[in-house]
């Protein structure tokens, strides 16, 4: 058998294998003596058929038979000598396979990567920490503040400044997308804290409207799935805060 790799590039395995013409004549001649102990043909006792006759009506048969199994010793074999673990099916090429010939084909394959066990006395790892200032803290509070406040509910039409308590879904396409649901949510109108145009459509409700509510999403808005794009708010107004 000659072996020729005709390619190693990264994990990608090729060689182009040949196998002599004499090595398959001897097994082909190895398994028509198996079969001449078994076949039985008329005019002749079992063992005594010529081999040129069982040639004649099994030839082909054997010939199939001897390439497959040929084929896969001389894989088994190239792996073991190369040294290396295929990491799915090999592929192969048939390039001559006529019986009388030598056999040869190619052999594709992609190989197992070599993993190198790691050091893991070698890791650092580093903590970050949010630096949050001031200005921002008090901004948060404030916010919470205003949707927490305890203010008494008022039978009248919302206005800028006032406190609602809603329940809303956010919808794209019709689909609630996540994150864009709440149920007694707290929002001060004029506030600025919800989505730009959400809170003008609140002002002149009342307590039990339902309101839908189209706006996009600002370009720079902190969920990249959601910025720049359209949706739908199903807004349902239970209280009127005076604040």
């Amino acid at each position: 058998m000659h072996v020729t790799e005709i390619q190693a590039e990264g994990l990608k395995r090729e060689y182009k294998i040949v196998i002599p013409a004499s090595h398959l004549e001897t097994k082909i001649q190895e398994r028509l003596g198996e079969l001449a102990n078994t076949v039985k043909m008329p005019g002749f006792r079992p063992g005594k058929v010529p081999h040129k006759l069982l040639r004649q009506r099994y030839g082909a048969a054997v010939w199939g038979e001897v390439m497959e199994k040929s084929v896969d010793e001389a894989t088994r074999k190239v792996m073991e000598e190369k040294g290396v673990r295929p990491a799915g099916d090999p592929k192969f090429d048939l390039l001559k396979g006529e019986e009388g010939s030598d056999l040869e084909f190619t052999l594709a394959l992609e190989v197992m990567p070599e993993i190198k066990p790691m050091d893991f006395a070698t890791i650092k790892l580093e903590r970050e920490k949010a630096t949050v200032g001031d200005d921002e803290i008090n901004d948060a509070l404030k916010h919470i503040a205003e949707r927490d406040d305890n203010s008494e509910a008022v039978d009248r039409a919302a206005a800028d400044g006032d406190v609602v308590v809603i329940d809303f879904v956010g919808k794209q396409d019709g689909i609630a997308f996540p994150g864009g649901a709440a149920d007694d949510y707290r929002l001060k109108l004029g506030s600025g804290s919800f989505i730009p145009g959400f809170e003008e459509e609140l002002i002149g409700k009342k307590a039990g409207d339902e309101v839908l509510v189209s706006l996009s999403f600002p370009e720079a808005y902190g969920n990249g799935d959601l910025a720049g794009k359209p949706a739908q708010f199903e807004v349902k107004v239970k209280e009127v805060h005076a604040v």
